[in-house]
């Protein structure tokens, strides 16, 4: 009974290894791809009923990139925006370039264009990428008969 067992056990584990090794070659094999158009939205904090401007930043996510690809020239159109690829992530790390003053605006737009190294290959990609001003979250919080939403704007921070 037990060699039974053995040997099924072992009859399955090599059938596991022979399906999911065609699986991950062919993953590694397809070339990233970006989205042409991202909308990155933003949000404005509200410190006592007054708004204060921030930067714009966020993530843009690229297909079937690989955890040991390398992304280099990173030009964007916009001076005041730059990209890296993001530590732990299928992604890019869009923020404002360092060292500027420069708070983003709703519909600002810049375009990313940057080389991805990856299985011994170049891949020349780019993303047009709009900035939108985060809709309000909430319409009203209210405690009592005082609506606190009034002090946030509906946004995020107070």
């Amino acid at each position: 009974m037990k060699k039974t067992r053995n040997i099924l056990v072992s009859l399955l584990a090599c059938l596991f290894v022979i399906l999911a090794a065609p699986t991950a070659v062919s993953a590694a094999a397809k070339a990233p791809q970006c989205p042409k158009k991202q909308t990155m939205e933003f949000y404005n904090a509200y410190i006592s009923g007054n708004e204060m401007p921030t930067e714009g930043d966020g993530y843009i996510y690229i297909k079937n990139l690989s955890r040991s690809a390398v992304i280099t020239n990173v030009r964007s159109s916009n001076k005041y925006y730059t990209a890296s690829k993001a530590a732990g992530l299928n992604a890019i790390y869009v923020q404002t370039t360092s060292g500027s003053d420069h708070y983003v605006k709703d519909g600002e737009k810049t375009k990313l264009r940057f080389t991805v190294k990856q299985n011994g290959k170049s891949y020349n990609l780019s993303c047009a990428v709009t900035f939108k001003k985060h809709s309000r979250v909430f319409k009203s919080v209210k405690i009592g008969s005082k609506n606190y939403a009034a002090l946030a704007k509906g946004h995020w921070m107070v």
